[in-house]
């Protein structure tokens, strides 16, 4: 087994993972010995950034901001890794422009992304069992 501080082995979910920071965390975490799960909204690019992570690594297309897609893909993950040690809660959008000068349905937006979706993520049913399924 890994020691507590390496990634080696530990099963890690990651939100927004189909490009940018996402992905380059999908990438470090599998070079790494860890087994990623790529949570997003682009199918072909997350399937394209599973494959460059290796045989273990999964995709699911969720949206982080509805419940129920969020939890389909963590319990997913969960049944197939036999459990998750982490979950990277990255998946985010930037609006076009100021809080002065946004479109009030795309601040909304972006907040309801970042806030919620986070939320979403790390406290479905299974992260919350986190503690039970580690190693």
């Amino acid at each position: 087994m890994a020691s507590p501080r390496s990634i080696e082995g530990r099963r890690v979910l990651i939100t927004g993972a189909a490009r940018g920071i996402g992905a380059e965390a999908a990438r470090r975490i599998a070079a790494a010995g860890g087994r990623v799960a790529l949570v997003g909204l682009e199918p072909e690019l997350l399937e394209q950034t599973a494959a460059r992570c290796g045989a273990d690594a999964i995709w699911r297309e969720a949206d982080v901001s509805d419940a129920g897609s969020i939890a389909t893909a963590v319990d997913s993950t969960a049944k197939t890794f036999g459990g998750i040690d982490a979950v990277v809660t990255n998946a985010g959008v930037a609006g076009a422009g100021t809080v002065r000068t946004i479109d009030p349905s795309a601040f909304d937006r972006t907040i309801e992304i970042e806030r919620v979706g986070a939320s979403e993520a790390s406290m479905s049913d299974r992260t919350r069992e986190l503690e039970s399924t580690r190693r």
